[in-house]
C-alpha cells in the first residue's frame, strides 16, 4: 500500500512539474502591445504581413518567429468584438494561411473592425518558455480615401487666415473626389454654420465679418469621420 502510494505522489509530482514546465507566458512585445483604431482597407489586410515585426522606433527585430493570431471582429453595429478564429500558417488544414484570412476579410465591409492578437517567439534568446511576445492591434475598416486621411489627421486641411476678420479661407489637400460637410460651432457646441461640399478639392471661403470674436471649431465630415481646425475670430 505504501509503494502504491509513493508511487502515486512519484506520478503526481511530475505531471505537475510537467505541466508547469509547459505553461508559456507571452510577454508583450515592446511598442506594439496595442494600437487602438488604427484604419486599413480591405486589400491591406489580405495583404497583412504579420512577419513584418518592428520596435517602437520602426527598427526590424531580429529572429523574431511569427506564430499563430487569433481574429475577433465586430461589425459596426454591434455592441462588442466577437471571436472568429486562430489562423497557424504551421496548422492549415485544407486550405493556406491567406486562404483563412481572405475568408474572414470577405466578410468584413467598410465600417466593420477586426482585432488581431499575435503571437510571436524570439528564437536566440533564453528558454522556448521564456521568450513568447504578443502584440494586440485593433483596427477600423476603412474605404482607401478615408484610411489615407485619418493617417494624416487633419494636417490636409488648410485654413488662413487664422486668426481670421471677415472671410476664411479652407483648402484641403486631396487627390480624389471627395463630398463632405463643413462645420462650424462656437465654443459653447452652438452650429453657426453648416454646408455640403460635392468636392472638398475645391477651396471655400466662409464669411466670418457677422461672426463674434471668440474661439471656433471648424468641423469638415467624411463617412462619418471627424477633421477638426481651431479657428480664432479676431
Amino acid at each position: 500500500m505504501k509503494r502504491t502510494l509513493h508511487l502515486f505522489s512519484i506520478i503526481l509530482i511530475a505531471s505537475l512539474v510537467s505541466t508547469a514546465c509547459c505553461f508559456i507566458t507571452y510577454h508583450h512585445l515592446q511598442g506594439y502591445s496595442y494600437i487602438p483604431s488604427g484604419p486599413i482597407t480591405l486589400l491591406e489586410l489580405e495583404n497583412f504581413n504579420f512577419k513584418d515585426i518592428k520596435d517602437n522606433k520602426g527598427n526590424g527585430i531580429p529572429d523574431m518567429e511569427f506564430q499563430y493570431t487569433s481574429v475577433s471582429i465586430k461589425k459596426q453595429f454591434d455592441s462588442s468584438f466577437t471571436y472568429v478564429r486562430t489562423l497557424n500558417p504551421f496548422r492549415t488544414a485544407g486550405a493556406s494561411f491567406t486562404d483563412r484570412l481572405n475568408e474572414i476579410t470577405q466578410e468584413l465591409t467598410i465600417g466593420d473592425s477586426i482585432t488581431l492578437h499575435n503571437f510571436y517567439f524570439h528564437k536566440n534568446t533564453g528558454s522556448y518558455y521564456e521568450n513568447n511576445y504578443e502584440k494586440q492591434q485593433k483596427y477600423g475598416v476603412k474605404s482607401q480615401n478615408i484610411a489615407e486621411l485619418i493617417r494624416k489627421g487633419s494636417s490636409f486641411i488648410t485654413t488662413f487666415p487664422n486668426p481670421v476678420m471677415d472671410k476664411l479661407n479652407i483648402h484641403c489637400d486631396v487627390s480624389n473626389l471627395i463630398e463632405a460637410k463643413y462645420m462650424l460651432l462656437d465654443q459653447a457646441g452652438r452650429k453657426v454654420f453648416e454646408n455640403d461640399i460635392s468636392d472638398i478639392r475645391t477651396p471655400t471661403v466662409l464669411s466670418t465679418a457677422s461672426y463674434t470674436t471668440g474661439v471656433y471649431y471648424l468641423y469638415l465630415i467624411i463617412d462619418g469621420e471627424l477633421f477638426t481646425k481651431k479657428i480664432v475670430k479676431s
